[in-house]
């Protein structure tokens, strides 16, 4: 496969998985970031041919395991510097997400990125931190974006797991400043999944 910064064939970087444009119909494109103080993102919604955009396994909307490989952890994150995603989407659950395929965690290897990308949550009211996976696991860096309110009422969790950094927003309307901040980090690559909020 290619993984395009633009149109073929200039900022290709070529794999070995030879396997992935027939299953995905064609070259998977990796967009540049827009500018020098905000990250690029690649964006993964999921809805069934009757419209729906809600599922508690998105899988079921019709793209089953092949969707959830290729597309959800696999194409949109194996060139990944962080995963963003909301609150409902991990809240209470077993979620850290990476690669598991092992050619893609081989070509995630060869791109020069960690074997997990960052995990970014967004939550404006602040979560159980004692709930979840992904706040849970030291060895994985979690970037919780929030506001005020949400930072205070995770402030005895996040004293409790250096691991975790807030980044706090003045109002929840300033997303563009909490996105310079992420790319202020290194973070030049985001994929965002979830629902419909």
């Amino acid at each position: 496969v290619l993984f395009c910064a633009a149109a073929p064939p200039s900022n290709c970087f070529a794999s070995s998985l030879a396997w992935s444009p027939d299953i995905f119909a064609g070259a998977f494109y990796v967009s540049p970031p827009p500018s020098a103080t905000l990250p690029a993102f690649s964006l993964v919604f999921v809805q069934s041919r009757d419209g729906n955009t809600g599922a508690d396994n998105p899988f079921t909307l019709g793209g089953g395991e092949v969707d959830k490989h290729l597309i959800y952890e696999g194409l949109s994150q194996v060139a990944a510097d962080a995963v963003l995603t909301g609150a409902d989407t991990i809240r209470g659950g077993d979620l850290i997400f990476g690669l598991w395929h092992p050619e893609l965690i081989r070509l995630r290897s060869a791109l020069s990125k960690p074997r997990y990308p960052m995990q970014i949550v967004a939550t404006l009211r602040g979560m159980n931190l004692d709930e979840g996976l992904i706040f849970n696991a030291p060895e994985v860096f979690v970037i919780v974006i929030t506001v005020a309110g949400g930072a205070h009422a995770m402030r005895v969790g996040l004293a409790a797991r250096p691991w975790i950094r807030p980044i706090v927003m003045a109002t929840r309307h300033d997303l563009r400043d909490a996105l310079v901040s992420l790319r202020t980090l290194g973070i030049e690559r985001i994929s965002a999944v979830g629902g419909r909020h």
